[in-house]
């Protein structure tokens, strides 16, 4: 019987679906740069190397780093009622530093997002 129990909860935690994409920032990092002082090396070597750089016809750089976390919810799993109550929860965050012609940090902007999705009559 505690066989059937352990095999239970492996299976429980096998089929949570979760999945993640990007370089998640740590909002302590970001606090301490400082417009025009900054360089983009040292956010680079704070944070790591950026999702995506962006080059403006004017010479100014942009480092973007995304971010993005899905999980689906426990009840998308149960047999036939998940068609109808399941879905999934996502949250995302993104942050955009801009840089000057000789790489010094002008500014910073961050977006949030929350968004969820639903499967069936009963999606949220």
């Amino acid at each position: 019987m505690k066989r059937i129990g352990m095999i239970s909860v492996v299976a429980l935690t096998c089929l949570t679906a979760c999945a993640s994409s990007g370089h998640k920032v740590d909002q302590a990092k970001v606090d301490a740069f400082q417009a025009g002082k900054t360089t983009r090396a040292e956010v680079v070597a704070a944070i790591g190397e950026p999702t995506a750089i962006s080059t403006l016809p004017d010479g100014r750089h942009l480092a973007v780093y995304s971010y993005a976390t899905a999980a689906a919810r426990p009840e998308t799993f149960i047999p036939v009622v998940g068609a109808f109550v399941g879905g999934a929860d996502a949250k995302g965050s993104s942050y955009t530093f801009w840089f000057d012609k000789a790489d010094i940090l002008t500014s910073i902007s961050s977006t949030q997002t929350n968004t969820s999705t639903g499967l069936g009559a009963a999606a949220k």
